[in-house]
This record gives structure tokens, sequence and C-alpha cells, in this order.
């Protein structure tokens, strides 16, 4: 009889828990997510808790596209969401720029000084 007693306080511990864990996803699914009640009622606690896993990883993919883009600025939440980018930088461009910028810079000053010395002579 004791032991009998025991396993029925054990399975309605167990099942208690299971509802308070079914309500918690249920809740997050419905007020963060945006489901329906009746389409969370018919799962299990697992089908609900990889949902909630899928979800939240989407959620944190899409935080990290928005965070990521160098455009973040720009951006407004109800736009559709933005591609994922690869950014690709290279300091080739960066360079061919300083050096012509560099030489632009030396042949304008040897030009003023030619057209001083023509000038003065």
């Amino acid at each position: 009889m004791n032991n009998n007693n025991l396993n029925n306080q054990q399975s309605d511990s167990l099942q208690s828990e299971n509802k308070q864990i079914r309500e918690h996803y249920t809740f997050l699914l419905e007020n963060v997510y945006d489901y329906k009640t009746v389409d969370l009622e018919k799962m299990s606690i697992d089908e609900l808790k990889k949902l909630l896993e899928e979800r939240q990883q989407e959620k944190a993919k899409e935080k990290s596209i928005y965070n990521e883009n160098p455009n973040k600025f720009w951006m407004i939440k109800g736009m559709p969401k933005p591609k994922e980018h690869k950014v690709n930088s290279s300091t080739k461009g960066g360079l061919i720029v300083f050096l012509v910028w560099c030489a632009v810079m030396l042949l304008t000053g040897a030009g003023f000084m030619v057209f001083a010395f023509l000038a003065n002579r």
C-alpha cells in the first residue's frame, strides 16, 4: 500500500511538471512567436520543444543578419529581411587608390615646380 501511494505521488508530480513545461512552451509560442492555441494543443511536449528551438534559432539568425549588415541603420523592421551577404574585402583596391593619389600629388607638385621655374626665367 505504501509503495503504491509513493508511485501515485511520483506520477502526479511528473504530470504536474509536464503540464507546467507544456504551459511554458505554449505560452512562449503564443505570445512571442504568434502561434495559434488550437495548433499547439495538438502537439506533444517534444514537438513543442522542437518548434520552440527552431523559432529561437531563426530569431537569432535574423538578429545576426541585422547586426552584421553594414547598412543596419537604414533597415526597417517591417520591410523584407535582407539577404545574407558575404563580405568580400581586399586591400588591393585601397592600395591602388593610395598609389594613384600619391602619383597625382607628385605630378601636380612637379607641374607647379616646372611652371614656377619657367615663369621666373
